[in-house]
């Protein structure tokens, strides 16, 4: 090299002198979107797989505590007399060897209830009236116990009824079921009832 050598110009790039060691840099580059995205995806799958398994390692933990309370029943002995042999006087002992057939005492036929008798002048079901003192107007015949159900016929003085279900208190009033002679069944309040 001679002795007044022009070092080289740093402006210029390309050039390198001889002794000088230089490495070369690659411009940094952004990472690539794929290589992020692929990275984002595997850590996803790592923390779905790993929380599975802990649910499966677990789950024997889960089971036990879902399992009810157990209980301590305390069962305590009910005292008993000790037993003695009765025996019935009016049976006779029996030996196990002798064969015995015992007939069966005829069983009681069911008495018939007698119905209770009604007193005279007492409205109860089974019981005929007569409607009277309506001057003329009559007993409203209804559909159901109470005056806001639809009228169905007018009942007048001197038409017999038969009671078949009551009474029902409704409105202020007591109400029976009746029956007239054409087989219509209503409701009436008794207040015009004549027991014969």
């Amino acid at each position: 090299m001679a002795r007044y050598q022009i070092p080289p110009d740093p402006r210029e790039g390309e050039q390198e002198s001889p002794h000088a060691h230089r490495v070369k840099k690659k411009p940094r580059s952004s990472p690539p979107w794929l290589w992020i995205g692929l990275g984002a995806i595997v850590t996803v799958l790592a923390i779905a797989v790993a929380v599975l398994w802990a649910r499966v390692l677990l789950g024997g933990v889960d089971k036990l505590e879902e399992e009810p309370t157990p209980t301590i029943t305390i069962q305590t002995a009910i005292p008993t007399q000790p037993s003695t042999p009765t025996v019935d006087a009016a049976e006779p002992a029996v030996s196990p060897e002798a064969d015995v057939t015992r007939e069966s005492a005829p069983t009681p036929e069911p008495v018939e209830e007698q119905p209770t008798p009604i007193p005279p002048g007492v409205i109860a079901v089974g019981v005929r009236v007569t409607v009277a003192g309506t001057e003329g107007i009559g007993v409203s015949l209804r559909a159901g116990p109470g005056t806001n159900y639809a009228r169905l016929d007018v009942a007048r003085d001197g038409a017999v009824l038969e009671i078949i279900d009551g009474p029902e208190e409704a409105d202020g009033y007591t109400w029976w079921s009746v029956r007239t002679a054409d087989g219509t069944e209503a409701w009436a309040i008794d207040n015009y009832f004549q027991v014969p």
